[in-house]
């Protein structure tokens, strides 16, 4: 028979798709300390909803500028990487051929900034 034939593999620990994504899950749970900034409303709060992988709780959080938190890798990451906002510059990469306008460079401006004395990956 083909490869529809086989029932599973002699492994099925390494194939299963939880084991794939425990090790990521372990790392993202690591407590690390550190300040909390907030660069789009200096001295405000943020709240929010997080739930880093599938079968986890929906937990949230409320972080003020400026105050000592420790929060789980994933949070971190989360606010660093996944709140930035698109800002346009002036640099002109491109004229657009059909209408002549200038296509203008973008970059990604943080909204936040979590300072740590701690290295993590």
């Amino acid at each position: 028979m083909g490869a529809k034939g086989l029932v599973g593999s002699a492994n099925t620990e390494e194939n299963s798709s939880d084991y794939k994504f425990e090790k990521q899950r372990e790392k993202d749970s690591k407590l690390v300390k550190g300040k909390f900034i907030n660069r789009e409303v200096p001295g405000g709060e943020l709240t929010f909803h997080y739930r880093g992988h599938k079968g986890e709780p929906i937990k949230t959080y409320t972080l003020m500028d400026g105050n000592e938190y420790e929060l789980p890798i994933g949070v971190v990451k989360n606010l660093l990487n996944g709140c930035q906002v698109e800002e346009t510059t002036n640099e002109v990469i491109l004229v657009d051929p059909n209408t002549y306008r200038p296509l203008y460079a973008k970059k990604m401006k943080p909204r936040f900034s979590f300072v740590t004395s701690e290295f993590f990956e």
